[in-house]
């Protein structure tokens, strides 16, 4: 596989998938236009992945947007461990260790605190031995204040050989959730004077 970047060219050179899907994170989160596309050749005679695990993310983000918990349950290993980013809203007791946890105190807390909370879903990526990586946008309503929640997210996931999602690992604008739900105040300007050099 080949990441094209702005125009540039990075192959995967065998490197570790935490490695690799640090460098996908970065170039999501930097603002750079990317997407997979298949290399002539993998890198060291390896197959290109297949794209199984990425219609498996996709499918299971459509459940979530139906609210089928079934789907979404047989889509979760029995051994999952599930990172909530740190200091988002449902971060405490994080990493959960079962989708029933993941849904008491992820998603039924997430249904009682928000109306028309929805994933906008820009890219699902393959990210190489077996992990996927999502991007988009959490948005919703937040009940207690009123105020719009439009908060950037990146998903890192990984599926076991019967592609269920045995690791999650969430990364969000937690800024965005703090100012939203009334735990920060937001900037009302700031204004830099002098320009800092290095």
């Amino acid at each position: 596989m080949t990441w094209i970047m702005d125009g540039a060219a990075i192959r995967d050179k065998a490197e570790s998938p935490v490695l690799l899907t640090s460098r996908v994170f970065a170039a999501l989160t930097d603002g750079h236009q990317a997407r997979w596309r298949d290399a002539p050749e993998a890198p060291l005679g390896r197959p290109p992945m297949s794209q199984k695990n990425v219609q498996a993310a996709r499918s299971l983000y459509e459940a979530f947007a139906h609210g089928d918990f079934d789907t979404l349950e047989k889509g979760v290993s029995g051994d999952v461990l599930w990172n909530e980013a740190e200091n988002s809203l449902y971060s405490k007791g994080s990493p959960y260790r079962s989708f029933g946890e993941i849904r008491a105190k992820v998603f039924t807390p997430n249904g009682r605190d928000f109306d028309n909370f929805r994933l906008d879903i820009d890219r699902i990526l393959d990210a190489s031995d077996d992990h996927v990586v999502a991007a988009g946008r959490y948005r919703g309503r937040y009940k207690e204040t009123g105020r719009e929640l439009s908060s950037q997210f990146c998903h890192v996931m990984h599926f076991d050989k019967f592609g269920k999602v045995d690791f999650f690992q969430e990364f969000a604008d937690t800024y965005d959730q703090a100012q939203v739900t009334g735990r920060v105040k937001p900037f009302e300007k700031m204004e830099i004077r002098q320009p800092i050099h290095a």
